[in-house]
């Protein structure tokens, strides 16, 4: 029973030991995850905030693209452009132009001024200039370019009377940029249509530009000019823009999706929506695998800790139930020892005494203690191994 108490006892102090061991592990092991978790949710924050950088970056230097294209068009044009007599010279510039940017789709020069007489523009038409009447000024290229004229803006940080002015056109997919014409100054009083600064002298000139050839044509050497700089991050960034009413015009790669951060366009473009991914391996796909290692690193070593700990508590448990049938064994050892031992000295102490006197009897209790005292000594040499080494065997069998 000593030894019971004490594997008993052994079993406890084991127990409570896991327990203050396992109880301070999961807490450790929840809170590792907890900082895993807002690890990982700060450096998607991180990979967002570069990609979004990364995108009105981009934005930027295709609003410096489209603004140069602009201004180094326009400039070649000047009022002399709208004389019938240079038709020819004006129509040499125009081909000069879309030779230079095949993102351009039409050059033209507009006069609505009363003091040139009637209405009438100057298109470029293949590698020459056309003269248009304002009785054509309903067909789509000319009716769609004086209504973006009308609703031309320049851009906020150039001024509200910037020398070039942006449209981007919901009809097609054009982006037009317009700048005034310098008007006659010798006659001092003509009358302008629909003037809005003091610039607006009736007499423009246009460019027509090809959005979706623009950003084919843009945007990867955008990236590529951003990657060769030795900005990484921003030459692996796969882009995809969508229109307002057309969805999905231009992508750097096929199916992208998980947008990882979106921008709308600035004013030059408002009508466009920028999105923008990492391609491979980003930040965040690494912070979430080494959370999944981490993590399951941290459950292998809980799990290990789990299982010595039942390996030893089995361990203690066998021991017990070993101890309760060794016990069990000295114990019927004992009582076997006993009980011939007793019976000789019962026998004895009445023969002694002269308390039997019938022959029988006498010879039977001569028989008892002859019998008893043979088996006693034989019981203890023998038996008790045999018996011992059974129950072990036994004892074990059963654990």
């Amino acid at each position: 029973m000593v030894l019971v108490r004490r594997f008993t006892m052994s079993g406890n102090l084991i127990a409570v030991s896991a327990i203050a061991v396992l109880i301070p592990t999961a807490i450790l092991f929840w809170l590792q995850y907890r900082s895993l978790e807002q690890l990982r949710a700060k450096t998607r924050l991180v990979a967002q905030d570069q990609v979004r950088q990364g995108l009105e970056l981009l934005q930027t230097r295709l609003e410096e693209k489209v603004a140069a294209i602009a201004a180094e068009s326009l400039n070649r044009i000047d009022g002399g452009d709208l004389a019938g007599a240079n038709l020819s010279a004006t129509g040499v510039k125009f081909r000069a132009v879309l030779e230079k940017y095949p993102v351009i789709g039409h050059v033209f020069v507009v006069s609505e001024c009363a003091c040139a007489g009637e209405p009438y523009a100057i298109l470029s038409a293949n590698t020459d200039a056309e003269w248009v009447k304002c009785s054509r000024f309903t067909e789509p290229v000319v009716a769609d370019a004086l209504r973006a004229h009308r609703g031309a803006r320049s851009l906020p940080k150039e001024g509200e009377f910037a020398d070039v002015m942006y449209f981007q056109s919901g009809l097609r997919p054009v982006l037009y940029a317009f700048r005034y014409l310098p008007g006659p100054t010798d006659k001092g009083s003509w009358s302008n249509l629909g003037i809005r600064n003091p610039k607006d002298s009736g007499r423009w000139a246009g460019v027509e530009i090809q959005s979706d050839a623009l950003l084919r044509d843009l945007v990867p050497k955008v990236l590529a000019e951003l990657k060769r700089r030795g900005n990484e991050a921003m030459g692996d960034l796969a882009v995809s823009v969508s229109e307002d009413g057309r969805g999905p015009v231009f992508s750097t790669a096929a199916g992208l999706t998980g947008f990882e951060a979106v921008i709308h366009g600035g004013p030059m473009v408002p009508l466009w929506t920028l999105a923008g991914r990492h391609q491979g391996s980003t930040i965040d796909s690494l912070a979430q695998e080494q959370f999944r290692r981490s993590l399951a690193l941290s459950g292998l070593v809980l799990a290990g800790l789990i299982l010595a700990i039942a390996l030893s508590l089995r361990a203690v448990a066998r021991e017990a139930k070993l101890a309760e049938l060794k016990s069990a064994f000295v114990s019927n050892v004992s009582h076997e020892m006993k009980t011939p031992l007793s019976l000789i000295r019962v026998f004895s102490e009445t023969l002694e005494l002269g308390r039997v006197t019938d022959p029988s009897k006498l010879h039977e209790y001569y028989r008892v203690i002859h019998n008893e005292s043979r088996r006693s000594p034989s019981s203890r040499l023998t038996w008790p191994r045999a018996y011992s080494a059974n129950v072990a065997e036994r004892g074990w069998r059963s654990l």
